[in-house]
C-alpha cells in the first residue's frame, strides 16, 4: 500500500527563464528543448503529489 498524506509542498524546479535572461552567459544554455524537459518534470512531480494525497 502506497504511503498518504494530509498536506504536501511541491518545490518544483522552475524553467529558469528570470534568469536566463539576466546573463549571456546562461542565455545561451537556455532552450525550448530545456523549458519542455523541465515542464514535463514538473507535471511528474505534481501528478505524484496528488497521488500521494489523502482524498
Amino acid at each position: 500500500m502506497t504511503e498518504t498524506f494530509d498536506k504536501i509542498l511541491l518545490d518544483a524546479p522552475c524553467s529558469g527563464e528570470g534568469i536566463g535572461f539576466k546573463s549571456e552567459n546562461t542565455l545561451k544554455y537556455w532552450n525550448i528543448k530545456n523549458v519542455t524537459k523541465i515542464g514535463d518534470l514538473q507535471q511528474k512531480l505534481f501528478e505524484a503529489g496528488l497521488n500521494s494525497l489523502k482524498i
